[in-house]
């Protein structure tokens, strides 16, 4: 089991990392806020999509070689972002990655068919912890490589090596042969594996997982909803810089590990009746509905913090919950089918929301092709007040600049009872022997030499090749 966790690990770090990189990274190369809501649907329609056929092929296939498989199309997706200067090469490389990353579910189907079912729990909870913290280590490692020089192309090096890692791994995952596999072990052409896989996918009892497939649904809408809009609440409304976003996301992240590390205990002490999980249900939708209110009051950023705490505890149990239902309803030949299409509810979720999200919330920027937007919204910004959004209210881009001394208000001169800046002052001018033009067009002459203070001891210079006194002047002030 220490294999599947570790790669757990690597391949959720390796999404922590580009989480808070990708939208700068897409910005700094000419994509607008509308492309970049478009990518995350994309790659929710990919996952959608795809999902459920590798998790039924995986059960006529097998689970090992599919991930075997996945992996190096994986390790091909991200040899291509070290091109990191071509926008349409990164769209090509998170096409692939939507139609192959599906290394999750193949995990938990292996989980599934190796793990007795009483120890089941366990281990997706430790599962969930290893996730949790590779969010923990990911958005701040990925901040830290991209704030270096070519900070991009060494994240992408960083991921091809964990990739490389992850693919080693694999090959010393014990096989899982599933009944189907065992009664039929003759390769078959691709054509007929994938007519299987969706044949697999219509024998399937959806009546016994709909409520599993609705609670799942309604919970990732909400979340996509909220962390679509996630960074623009903190960096432009609250005033928050890229660290501390990313510190924020940690934060989240401890939170996620610490209650999956506790739900043997939570469910013994609080939740020993609810064989069903339905009470547990009930109870994480309730404050996660509480947590959504309390957003909309939008009072400030230390608030904002612990209402996503409070998310991540709730998350974290109903996520414990599903995984346990999901366990008892399945039998072993359809482990795959089902956590495949489980799994890939999210990306449903995942599918409009984001571009819904993204018009609701900035309906006159998002066709706007900005990097100089992106410069500015993900500069480290000093926040003056963290209690007062209305302080921080305005964006950073509509933040009003100092005035130029043409916009300032004239004061009145110490030396004439005119208003005017220092150095127009005629006075001084004419004090100083300068020729000056005021405004009505006279010509203002020079101030006579009586009106000049004493002359002073003559300064040596050679004048026409012999030295002679230069006479020296002071205004008198």
């Amino acid at each position: 089991m220490i294999l599947i966790y570790f790669i757990c690990f690597l391949d959720f770090l390796s999404l922590g990392i580009l989480m808070p990189v990708a939208p700068v990274h897409l910005g700094s190369l000419g994509a607008s806020r509308l492309l970049i809501g478009g990518l995350t649907s994309l790659n929710a329609l990919l996952q959608l999509t795809t999902g459920p056929l590798v998790g039924s092929w995986s059960d006529s296939k097998g689970r090992k070689a599919l991930l075997i498989q996945c992996l190096f199309f994986m390790l091909v997706s991200n040899v291509l972002l070290l091109f990191t200067s071509s926008l349409f090469i990164y769209i090509v490389s998170r096409i692939i990655i939507g139609l192959t990353g599906h290394v999750q579910i193949l995990i938990r189907a292996i989980v599934a068919s190796t793990v007795p079912k009483t120890e089941q729990n366990a281990t997706f909870a430790k599962m969930g912890a290893a996730i949790g913290l590779s969010l923990v280590v990911g958005p701040l490692l990925g901040g830290v490589l991209n704030s270096t020089e070519n900070g991009m192309f060494k994240i992408a090096v960083l991921l091809n090596l964990f990739n490389l890692i992850n693919l080693g791994a694999s090959f010393l995952i014990a096989d899982t042969k599933t009944a189907k596999e065992s009664k039929d072990s003759k390769e078959k052409p691709i054509l007929t594996e994938l007519t299987q896989a969706f044949t697999n996918l219509l024998q399937v009892d959806w009546n016994t997982f709909w409520d599993l497939f609705l609670f799942r649904f309604l919970r990732e809408s909400g979340y996509s909803a909220f962390f679509t809009t996630f960074g623009v609440v903190l960096m432009e409304h609250l005033g928050a810089s890229q660290s501390e976003m990313g510190l924020t996301i940690s934060l989240f992240s401890i939170t996620m590990i610490a209650t999956n590390l506790s739900m043997g205990k939570i469910k013994e002490r609080f939740y020993a009746d609810d064989s069903s999980g339905y009470q547990r249900n009930l109870h994480g939708f309730l404050g996660l509905t509480a947590a959504f209110g309390l957003l909309y009051l939008y009072t400030g950023f230390y608030l904002y913090v612990l209402i996503m705490l409070a998310m991540g505890v709730f998350g974290a149990v109903l996520d414990g919950t599903w995984m346990e239902m999901l366990v008892e309803r399945t039998s072993e030949n359809n482990k795959g089918t089902i956590t495949g299409s489980f799994e890939s509810i999210m990306q449903m979720a995942n599918l409009v929301t984001p571009i819904i999200a993204t018009i609701r919330w900035r309906p006159n920027s998002i066709w706007q092709p900005s990097p100089n937007n992106f410069d500015e919204l993900f500069h480290d910004t000093k926040r003056k007040n963290y209690l007062t959004p209305s302080s921080n209210s305005s964006s950073i881009k509509n933040k009003p600049k100092p005035p130029t001394p043409s916009q300032r208000e004239v004061p009145k001169c110490r030396h004439c009872p005119e208003k005017h800046w220092h150095r127009d002052c005629p006075v001084l001018k004419q004090k100083s022997g300068a020729h000056t033009k005021p405004a009505g067009g006279t010509e203002v002459p020079p101030l006579p030499r009586e009106t000049l203070a004493p002359r002073l001891p003559g300064v040596k210079a050679k004048v026409g090749g012999r030295t002679a006194d230069r006479p020296q002047y002071c205004v008198r002030r």
